[in-house]
This record gives structure tokens, sequence and C-alpha cells, in this order.
């Protein structure tokens, strides 16, 4: 029977040499780089020898085993059973598979040494960590998109109702001034001008809209057209603007003009008493009952 030793050295002399042929996995892995020592062999034989003495005869399906180097190796022989011995070929199979075969160079198995285990774990703790990085980058950079997006559709929304209540306070605005016209012609002046506290609520409700509210389509001509017929009235210049209606004079003095007009006179003359003129020491506006009451204590009865 041959040695262990041989078995050893003719394995690894097999294994070194190229083949081209595929031959049939043996029950050893891979083939250790080097011979084990010779004093691990004796150990090794040693401690199967001591087992199998001590293990009781068993039965021929039965065959004890012993764990060499992360190997069970039976402590019985290869072609008979019962306390013979395991033979050289399956110690040398144990010892073998036990180094991980050759080029494993004694390397505990063929894995990784502690050291290169730990560095594989710093490593993949820091490949996780830059991936929880760039994932946590990424969270943010969507949540910063989200935030704007929503904001820009928030101002979106809040700029169209703003625009919506500019158009329906400039429409509220134009039916204020359809209503003045036909009934007190010089504040439906001054309130397409932008003056007066009327037009003063129209502006103070465009200012908190973020605008303005520029002077109504057609109102200078109908400045212009309204001084125009007060002065034929009155033989007097008339100017419209932000003090009222200047140059009237006093309702004494109009008495005339407004006992000789005709209804559309009188109502013009009456709106323009009514919002008066409001410059320092000048003749504050007069509600139109008052001035018809002034207008007949100054005309004589039998004239009309």
């Amino acid at each position: 029977m041959a040695s262990i030793e041989s078995i050893l050295r003719q394995r690894r002399a097999r294994t070194r040499r190229p083949s081209t042929r595929r031959r049939p996995p043996t029950r050893a892995r891979a083939l250790s780089a080097s011979l084990a020592p010779r004093g691990r062999i004796t150990d090794a034989f040693t401690n199967l020898i001591t087992a199998r003495r001590r293990a009781k005869t068993s039965p021929e399906s039965v065959r004890p085993t012993i764990r060499i180097r992360g190997v069970n190796v039976p402590t019985g022989g290869t072609r008979q059973p019962g306390p013979t011995g395991p033979t050289a070929e399956e110690l040398a199979e144990a010892i073998l598979a036990g180094q991980g075969g050759f080029g494993g160079g004694g390397g505990g198995g063929g894995g990784l040494s502690a050291a290169d285990r730990q560095a594989e774990i710093r490593l993949e703790s820091q490949l996780a960590a830059q991936e929880s990085t760039r994932r946590r980058a990424f969270e943010r950079a969507e949540a910063e998109r989200e935030r704007v997006a929503r904001a820009e559709e928030l101002r979106r929304q809040l700029e169209e109702r703003r625009q919506e209540d500019i158009r329906g306070l400039r429409g509220e605005r134009q039916s204020r001034f359809v209503d003045l016209i036909g009934r007190d012609q010089a504040r439906a002046v001054l309130f397409a001008l932008g003056l007066g506290p009327q037009a003063d609520i129209f502006t103070a409700r465009a200012s908190q809209l973020e605008s303005t509210l520029p002077a109504l389509k057609g109102a200078r001509t109908l400045e212009l057209e309204t001084e125009a017929a007060l002065a034929q009235l009155l033989g007097k210049d008339i100017d419209i603007g932000a003090k009222g209606v200047a140059g009237l004079g006093t309702a004494q003095g109009a008495a005339t003009a407004f006992q000789r007009g005709g209804l559309s006179a009188q109502q013009l003359l009456a709106s323009a008493f009514g919002v008066g003129d409001l410059g320092t020491g000048r003749q504050p506006g007069i509600g139109a009952d008052e001035l018809r009451r002034i207008v007949e204590s100054v005309t004589p009865k039998g004239n009309l």
C-alpha cells in the first residue's frame, strides 16, 4: 500500500501537469500547494487509530467517522467493514480537503483572512453609506422640486384669483359710473376721473389687490362737456377737479339761471352745487332741496 506522503506527492504532481481531458471530481475539492507537515500527518493518523480502537464494531451499513480540519473521515477501511482503520487514500483525501487544496498556501480552508474580512466589511459599510447619502440627496432634491412646483401652482392660482377680482372691481366701477351719470353728472365726472369719496373706495380696494384704476374711458371728454355746459348757464369759467366744481359762486347768484333753465339744466346745477367748491373759504356742497329753497327765497313771486 502506498504511503500517505507518496499519495500526496503524486496528486500534487498530477495537479500541476496541464491536462486537456476532464477528470471526475474527487471528494477533496482542491489540492494543497504544499505537503502537510510530517508531524501533522502523524497526529492525524494517530487520532484516527485512537478513535477507531474506541469505536465498537459497527454493522456493514454504518461507518464511524472522525472530523479532521473540518472534514469527516470514516474510521473504517475502504474495502472491508469493521475495525480495520482508515486507508492511506482516505487519510490523504482528508488532509488535502482540510488544507483547501493546492494553491491554498495553508490559508485555513481557502477563506478570507481576518484582515481581509475586516477590509471587506469596511468597504461594504462605505458603499452602503454612500448609497444612503445619494438616496437622501435624491429624496431631498425630489422634495424640493415638489415644493417649488406646489408653490408655483399656488402663485398661479392666487394670480388668477387676483386678476379675476380686478376685473370684477372694474366692472363694478363701470356700473357705478353709469348709475351716477344718469342722476348726478358732476359727481359722475369726478368719479370717472378717480376723484371724490366714492372713487376713493374703489382706489383703496384696487390697492389691496396690488393694482391701480386709471381714469375711465371718456372721462376727460365728459369733464370738458360738463364744464362747458355749466359755464354757459352761469356765465363763468368752471373747473371740475380735485377741489370739486370751482367757479360756481353762490346759490343766490345762480337763482336766475336755475329758474330759466329747463329740467336738465336744473338737474345739472343741483349736481354741481351738491358737490360745491371745496377750495379754502369756498362754498361747500348743498343738497338739491336746499338749493331750491334758496332759489325760491331770492326769486320774486310772479316772475316765474
